[in-house]
C-alpha cells in the first residue's frame, strides 16, 4: 500500500508542476498520462533496486539455511515446514521476515516501517534464520 500512496502523491505533485498555462483539452486524459507514467517509473525503479546486489544479498542470507538445488517434492516439504515455522513465530518477527524475504525490502525500509533500529532488524532476522535452520535440521532437511 505505501507504493500506491506514494504514486498518488507523486502524481499530484507532477500534475501541479505540469499544468500548462492554457487549460488542457481533457484534464482526465492529462491526469491519466501522468499517473500511468508515475506508476511505470516506480516499477522501473523497484526493478533496478532488485536487479542489483539487494536481491543477491537476500538469497545469500537465506542460503545459510535453505539450499536452492532441491528436487520438486522436497520443495513441497520445505514450503510446509516454512509455513509452520512462520505460524509459530510471533507476529512482529513474522512480518519482518516476510517483508525481507518475500517482498525483498531492504533493512532500512523495514526499519522505518517497523519503527526499529536497523541493528534490531538485522539481529531478529539472524535469530530467525538460525531457528529456521535448526527446525529444518530437526526435520531431516539437509542444508
Amino acid at each position: 500500500m505505501p507504493d500506491a500512496e506514494e504514486c498518488v502523491n507523486d502524481s499530484y505533485m507532477k500534475l501541479w508542476n505540469a499544468i500548462p498555462p492554457n487549460r488542457p483539452n481533457s484534464l482526465k486524459a492529462f491526469l491519466l498520462r501522468i499517473v500511468k507514467n508515475t506508476a511505470i517509473d516506480r516499477v522501473r525503479k523497484d526493478k533496478r533496486r532488485l536487479d542489483g546486489a539487494g536481491l543477491k544479498s537476500i538469497y545469500a542470507e537465506l542460503g545459510e539455511c535453505i539450499a536452492d538445488d532441491r528436487p520438486q517434492d522436497d520443495l513441497a516439504d520445505l514450503t510446509r515446514l516454512l509455513n509452520r515455522f512462520l505460524e509459530q513465530t510471533d507476529l512482529d518477527n513474522r512480518r519482518i521476515f516476510i517483508k525481507r524475504y518475500w517482498y525483498s525490502q531492504s533493512i532500512i525500509e523495514i526499519s522505518k516501517e517497523e519503527g526499529l533500529k536497523e541493528s534490531t532488524i538485522k539481529m531478529r532476522l539472524f535469530r530467525m534464520r538460525e531457528k529456521l535452520k535448526k527446525e529444518l535440521e530437526r526435520e531431516g532437511i539437509s542444508i
